[in-house]
This record gives C-alpha cells, structure tokens and sequence, in this order.
C-alpha cells in the first residue's frame, strides 16, 4: 500500500518470502536478521527498494525459494 498508494519507493516489507529470497541470492543461504536485510535493500536498491523488493517476492514465489520441491 504504502508503495503503490503513498508512493514510498523507498520501502522494503520484509516477510518469509523475501527474508528466502535474499537470503539465498544475495547472503548464500545464510541467515539474516530482519535489520540486516533492510540495511542491505537501502544500500542496493536505495530509493527503488520497494519495486525491487515486488520482483523478488514474485521470483521467490514462481521458483519456490527455500522450499524442498520434489
């Protein structure tokens, strides 16, 4: 809401999928704490945080990140 709505970019919402996400394409594979994948979605992504943060949901969704596929 607030990216689409309020137009805050710059935002990094940061659930299950995205805490799989960055951690297995950006740390590889090891775990982060909430604050340390929002320090490194500022750093990256900076003011876009938000859109790239939509592109890695979608990704980790459609290639089932983190979950044992069989």
């Amino acid at each position: 809401m607030l990216l689409f709505a309020l137009g805050k970019t710059d935002v990094f919402p940061t659930d299950v999928w995205i805490k799989r996400v960055v951690e297995s394409k950006y740390f590889n594979g090891k775990e982060c704490s909430k604050k340390e994948i929002l320090e490194f979605a500022a750093n990256k992504f900076g003011d876009l945080s938000g859109y790239a943060q939509q592109y890695l949901f979608y990704y980790g969704r459609e290639q089932k990140v983190g979950k044992n596929v069989k």
